[in-house]
């Protein structure tokens, strides 16, 4: 009977297990030139208006650096920068959120924020 009974547990346990095979995987990469296409009047109709609005926002300058902004990987000017605008914009909401002003506690959601 223990015989049975662990040939048993061994076909259930064997048998029923989650075989994985890796499919054949291929890749491609497709370069599109600009001078590959042509330009869709119907499509640049409808995008036109848009387009002419997006370009005034996104071509105002909103300042000047007297360093040059280079990206790079891992450190560069640009990065760093991009990094210490995000940790002041976080600082910012953290403080406004939790009610924190000029060092004083305040009450913020029914908690006091600084106490252990």
């Amino acid at each position: 009977m223990p015989i049975k009974a662990i040939l048993f547990f061994l076909l259930l346990f064997t048998g029923c297990a989650k075989k994985t095979y890796l499919a054949d995987v291929t890749s491609r990469n497709y370069r599109i030139e600009k001078g590959s296409y042509t330009n869709d009047e119907e499509i640049s109709d409808i995008i036109a208006p848009y387009k002419e609005k997006l370009d005034k926002v996104m071509n105002e300058v909103i300042g000047y650096n007297v360093q040059e902004m280079t990206k790079g990987k891992p450190n560069s000017p640009l990065t760093n920068w991009f990094a210490d605008a995000m940790l002041e914009e976080v600082n910012v909401q953290k403080r406004s959120e939790c009610g924190f002003c000029h060092s004083e506690l305040r009450r913020c959601q029914g908690k006091f924020h600084g106490q252990r």
